[in-house]
């Protein structure tokens, strides 16, 4: 079987059906599941004919795949340039970026839910968070260099980072979003207070 054309270099915003197809995808898999969604069911949710999807993208792992891709590639470095934008790593700094990470978060939820939920699934997906983890980290060491400083990268600087920080925001947001949770001020300055002493330890001078 030929590779799908979705992984060609597609202009994305200029081609309508993969993107009402990411969209789909997106929103079901965050919704019901990646298991639980079927391609029928992506397909009648982006209005598109089955077929056009293993057109683009060959297989539903591989749709998922260009998900997460198109996320760590393309909107994780706009993210990461407004989040890195502070010259020094003191707390109220520190305060400033995890408002801004909630803000994605709440902005691109459903990639992320799929991404992060998924990933704490079957061992395969959580390898595959960890590595599109890495590569944040990653691209936040290249905007923050110009200040000399740099996030811890080894393997278990990365676990940490993500399971004690990224982790709990998630959830918090989610649960906001959901009202399960409601103040969300309160929320943020209990964070900041205890896990910046924390965070502080992963973040060193060049």
């Amino acid at each position: 079987m030929n590779k799908g054309k979705g992984f060609l270099n597609i202009d994305i915003k200029a081609n309508e059906t993969i993107k009402k197809i990411l969209d789909a995808a997106s929103h079901l898999f965050s919704k019901k599941g990646y298991d639980a969604t079927s391609v029928d069911e992506i397909s009648t949710e982006a209005n598109v004919n089955k077929a056009l999807i293993y057109y683009y993208f060959e297989s539903k792992r591989k749709l998922l795949n260009f998900l997460f891709d198109e996320f760590t590639k393309n909107i994780v470095p706009e993210i990461i340039k407004k989040a890195t934008s502070f010259r020094s790593f003191g707390i109220d700094a520190y305060r400033q970026i995890i408002r801004i990470i909630l803000d994605d978060i709440y902005k691109y939820s459903d990639i992320i839910n799929v991404l992060f939920i998924q990933g704490m699934g079957k061992k395969d997906d959580f390898d595959i968070l960890i590595d599109k983890f890495t590569m944040i980290v990653s691209y936040a060491n290249k905007e923050i260099e110009k200040y000399n400083l740099k996030i811890l990268e080894d393997e278990k600087s990365i676990y940490k980072i993500l399971l004690t920080i990224f982790m709990p925001l998630i959830n918090f947001a989610f649960l906001n979003k959901e009202e399960k949770i409601k103040d969300k001020d309160d929320f943020i300055n209990f964070f900041i207070e205890s896990t910046y002493p924390f965070a502080i330890k992963f973040v060193e001078k060049n």
